[in-house]
């Protein structure tokens, strides 16, 4: 059984319900370009007592900063994990995280997205819930594949990384990878702005995760291998690369 939180209110519940209404604008708005990343720590264990809320236990180092201010984000972001070693029956938490680089001024007041994984190997689900204000979920939310979910934040989010989600599950059938998809009645998922009325950015496949669990490969999208500083988003990109590799 899932812990979301819900913070209903008619203006939220409007800039919600349009999610899976709006066609995206032919220009972008301003969070274009932002990845839907998968995140795990095998350190963290799941329980069932003690914690409930397991949202606050991701993107320590990343501050609520403003357009362009990644410093402390950084040895975060190049250190983020979409695979657990854990098998078995043994609970992973693991988080979906909207990630925004560092030339973007990223302005996120709601989001839409669903889960989706093979059906011959469906994972557990045993805790969830939203990392913002508040949630309108489909029947089904994350249990059933394809099932989605919109959530929306008090405020405007402008850090580069944006903890959206948080899950605790299991693979008792085998290895299995779980990916990112949209709600229903959407063609992707969505990043919706603070304006009136909302500009709506959808995520692109080759901008999605894949959460590898019970010893299935987990993958985030890989940026391009360009020989820069170690410190610059370039760098970044590198270890992603890098990382992909001695996975291979």
């Amino acid at each position: 059984m899932g812990h979301p939180r819900s913070l209903f209110s008619l203006p939220a519940l409007a800039l919600v319900s349009s999610l899976a209404f709006v066609v995206a604008p032919a220009l972008a708005g301003p969070n274009a370009g932002g990845f839907l990343l998968f995140h795990t720590n095998d350190a963290l264990s799941y329980t069932w007592d003690d914690i409930e809320d397991y949202s606050y236990f991701t993107v320590p180092e990343c501050g609520y900063g403003h357009c362009n201010e990644i410093d402390e984000c950084m040895g975060f972001v190049s250190n983020i994990d979409p695979t657990s070693d854990r098998s078995g029956n043994v609970p992973t938490v693991f988080w979906l995280l909207a990630v925004f680089p560092p030339e973007s001024c990223p302005r996120l007041r709601a989001a839409s997205f669903g889960l989706d994984w093979d059906m011959a190997y469906t994972p557990t689900f045993i805790g969830w819930g939203n990392c913002a204000a508040g949630e309108l979920a489909e029947d089904g939310w994350p249990e059933e594949p394809n099932a989605g979910t919109s959530i929306w934040f008090s405020s405007t989010e402008t850090r580069q990384v944006v903890p959206l989600y948080w899950f605790a599950a299991f693979s008792y059938y085998g290895s299995t990878q779980i990916s990112v998809s949209s709600r229903s009645g959407a063609s992707a998922p969505e990043f919706a702005d603070d304006s009136v009325p909302s500009i709506i950015d959808l995520v692109p496949r080759e901008y999605r995760g894949v959460f590898g669990l019970g010893g299935g490969q987990g993958t985030n999208p890989l940026w391009s291998n360009t020989p820069v500083l170690e410190d610059s988003w370039g760098g970044i990109k590198r270890r992603f690369a890098d990382r992909a590799a001695r996975n291979e």
